[in-house]
């Protein structure tokens, strides 16, 4: 699966975009470029991929939107899914990538990032990756956590827009 950014992204949407493919399975960061997404869908598609994602700017400073394209049951075109609209908390370099790069398992306890393949998820409490959720006024806090380490990337999901009851 592909995380690409779009066009006019702040650098602090990259180096996000860039941390979820080293934390997480499946997925590649691609820069984007001036590439057309539809190009990038056509070879996400011959790749049999079933979800992309697109990160790009909010309006408010630290807010991002992480945009879940669904591929379609027929042709190589892919349809919004649901857009998740993030504030980074803190998005440091306490752990090297090349050590968040050796990826081994990881525990979605949250649910968060349903899209990735099933067998990548391991619900074990002793898993060496894993997403922590904290509920909080606000919103829920979620940490990535490496070994009982936080790597020093946290984040609060703000609100989720689901499409797909949209187009139905």
């Amino acid at each position: 699966m592909y995380i690409t950014c779009s066009r006019n992204c702040s650098l602090t949407v990259k180096r996000f975009s860039v941390y979820l493919s080293k934390l997480l399975f499946d997925l590649k960061f691609i820069p984007r470029g001036r590439t057309d997404l539809s190009k990038l869908f056509e070879k996400a598609a011959y790749l049999g991929h079933s979800h992309f994602l697109v990160c790009s700017n909010q309006s408010q400073k630290n807010q991002l939107s992480l945009l879940i394209y669904k591929k379609k049951s027929e042709g190589a075109g892919y349809l919004p899914d649901k857009e998740y609209i993030l504030e980074l908390m803190n998005l440091s370099h306490k752990m090297p990538l090349k050590v968040i790069g050796k990826k081994k398992s990881i525990s979605d306890k949250s649910n968060l990032f349903y899209f990735l393949n099933s067998k990548y998820k391991k619900k074990s409490e002793n898993s060496d990756y894993s997403i922590v959720a904290h509920d909080e006024k606000a919103g829920c806090k979620y940490k990535f956590v490496v070994d009982g380490n936080e790597i020093g990337v946290d984040f609060i999901l703000l609100g989720v827009i689901e499409y797909d009851k949209l187009y139905s």
